[in-house]
């Protein structure tokens, strides 16, 4: 994937997929730090935080074994770099700008922009809240090209989400 160019739809699938394992590295991380509930002490934080580094080297020694494979690579790509932030303030390497792998970029706008699950740790956040969100952390938080992007293509992600979230009875 190539920072600046639109995804053809082969590489819009694969991120689907490899987006998939974003978080595989929470399996890592102690149950009683991943279940716990309410905010997290400084110290449980940067255990939570290990999960991004944990996931990638899960995945690199997974492409070790089974060879270069452009699931993997992206896969790893998700695992390492979805906490990584636009002002280089994020985790697990404080990478910046488009030094994050553009995987990593589109996977972080996604995990604000996509309706919570139930978190212990989070409660759920209002779609309008999440966009304001998105907006707000342009430049700091998140590459600006995908939140303008994101901004651009808005009306479809609603409509994409709206039929998302009906209750499975309705798809019958």
């Amino acid at each position: 994937m190539t920072a600046g160019a639109p995804l053809d739809a082969t590489a819009a699938k694969l991120l689907v997929q490899a987006s998939s394992l974003h978080d595989i590295g929470k399996v890592g991380i102690p149950d009683a730090v991943l279940c716990k509930p309410g905010k997290l002490t400084p110290a449980e934080r940067n255990i939570m935080q290990k999960h991004a580094a944990i996931g990638g080297e899960c995945l690199l020694a997974i492409k070790k074994v089974m060879g270069e494979d452009d699931f993997l690579t992206t896969a790893c790509d998700v695992a390492f770099s979805h906490h990584e932030r636009w002002d280089g303030t994020g985790y697990p390497n404080g990478l910046k700008g488009e030094g994050i792998p553009l995987s990593g970029r589109i996977v972080a706008w996604l995990m604000c922009t996509m309706p919570d699950s139930q978190r212990v740790y989070k409660a759920p956040c209002h779609t309008v809240r999440r966009c304001e969100s998105v907006a707000e952390g342009s430049g700091s938080q998140f590459d600006p090209a995908v939140v303008a992007a994101f901004i651009r293509a808005q009306d479809s992600f609603s409509k994409v989400a709206s039929k998302a979230t009906r209750p499975f009875a309705d798809a019958a």
